[in-house]
């Protein structure tokens, strides 16, 4: 066994010490640690490595003069093009071009990048195409040939571009991204969907790719997708939840729409509950979202929603608008707040259990007496107040003789003649 050992351990090549410098180096550049690897590459000789790393931090003039020492030495299409990239002098590509016998891509690349960096489109994709019948390997290539030909509205050939970068690069994001966006300006939905479903594949998490995904499946009335999408954004950092677009589904669902396979939204009614449900945490603070929340629960065509879920939304309502507080200086809060207060009172008052109908009577006359200072004349006998109390007691408190009558009527009627307000509070 242990002349085995000898014999592998001498059989094992070590790795020369110029070769561990230059991995150091290369470790150094994917820490961005620039300047070190500019050091250890001059140390070693690899002075086109150097210069790689100079024009990458911006020393442009050392890295020129360093290019100059070079092609003293030796004239390479690569080193040309190294000083075109210090000088900015686009004419040494086309020398490098020449020298290469035309076969060394890189020199069109970079005149293709000026041309469009200067708004000459047209010139531009000329470039890449040459520099592409010499090297068709490289995706980002491909992808930027494909803005090139978006750049100058040939849509057909663009698209032909992003499919080819991907056909190289199945995973390349910004690829995909862009096809799902040009087939989105073609109409082509289904197929704009397909690649934003699959960029966020990719990128799971980067909410913008979510949103991209978001705005296109819904545009196409997939909605199942839509909501996946949704879904995806919620717990990730700066990802936005689209009350906008919450409502326009709410209503979608209450119409009881058709996605573009033909059926009915309300399919994807639980799901949409449930992404409510989960997104609590991010909208417990604000009005609007449990409007929606109950607005959502409440679109179901398929029967009563879950009472614990519609009244932990009811409840979340309630203290979003008591919470408050410009309900007591606005009237348009103050209605919210309202309507929240007859939302819960009415849902424990039918609920049968004492605690609950106890406590919706208590929640009612917390609400009277925190307004009641704000009326004018609390001790009338004509009060307003109780006027107000009144017909909530008569709608909500089992006296429903008059219950054909909206109280809402009754409360904006009130706040209107005798709160005191201001509305730009």
């Amino acid at each position: 066994l242990d002349k085995q050992f000898v014999r592998s351990a001498y059989i094992t090549p070590l790795i020369p010490n110029w070769r561990v410098d230059k991995r150091y180096a290369e470790a150094q550049i994917a820490n961005m640690n620039l300047n070190e690897s500019i050091v250890v590459y001059t140390s070693l000789g690899l002075h086109e490595e150097a210069i790689c790393c100079l024009l990458a931090v911006g020393d442009l003039d050392r890295a020129g003069k360093m290019c100059r020492f070079l092609l003293k030495e030796k004239v390479t299409p690569r080193r040309l093009c190294m000083l075109g990239d210090a000088t900015k002098n686009i004419s040494l590509y086309e020398e490098a071009w020449d020298l290469s016998h035309k076969t060394y891509a890189r020199p069109q690349f970079e005149l293709a990048v000026h041309f469009m960096l200067h708004n000459d489109s047209l010139r531009g994709v000329q470039h890449f195409e040459l520099g592409l019948r010499a090297d068709s390997t490289n995706a980002d290539r491909w992808f930027q040939y494909g803005c090139a030909l978006q750049e100058t509205n040939n849509t057909g050939s663009a698209l032909s571009a992003y499919r080819r970068c991907l056909s190289l690069d199945p995973g390349h994001l910004r690829g995909l991204t862009n096809l799902g966006v040009l087939y989105s300006l073609l109409n082509r939905t289904r197929d704009a969907v397909t690649a934003a479903r699959e960029a966020c594949n990719i990128c799971s998490t980067n909410w913008q790719m979510w949103e991209n995904f978001l705005r296109m499946s819904y545009k196409a009335r997939l909605y199942g997708d839509s909501i996946r999408a949704m879904n995806g954004m919620l717990h990730l950092p700066n990802g936005p939840i689209d009350l906008d677009l919450i409502q326009d589904l709410a209503e979608r669902m209450k119409r009881n729409d058709r996605d573009a396979d033909g059926r009915s939204i309300q399919i994807y009614h639980r799901s949409l509950a449930q992404y409510m449900k989960d997104a609590v945490t991010y909208g417990q603070n604000h009005t609007r979202f449990w409007i929606l929340y109950l607005r959502i629960l409440d679109s179901s065509h398929r029967g009563l929603p879950d009472s614990v879920e519609k009244e932990m939304a009811i409840e979340g309502y309630f203290r979003a608008t008591i919470l408050d507080q410009h309900y007591k200086h606005n009237k348009t809060a103050f209605l919210l707040a309202s309507d929240a207060v007859a939302k819960l009172a009415e849902f424990h008052l039918d609920t049968g259990v004492f605690e609950k109908q106890k406590r919706a009577r208590d929640i009612v006359n917390q609400f009277f007496y925190d307004v009641r200072d704000q009326f004018d004349n609390p001790n009338k006998d004509a009060d307003p107040i109780k006027m107000l109390r009144w017909r909530f007691g008569q709608l909500h408190f089992g006296d429903t003789e008059d219950s054909q009558h909206d109280w809402r009527d009754d409360i904006e009627e009130v706040y209107d003649t005798q709160y005191r307000l201001d509305d730009n509070h």
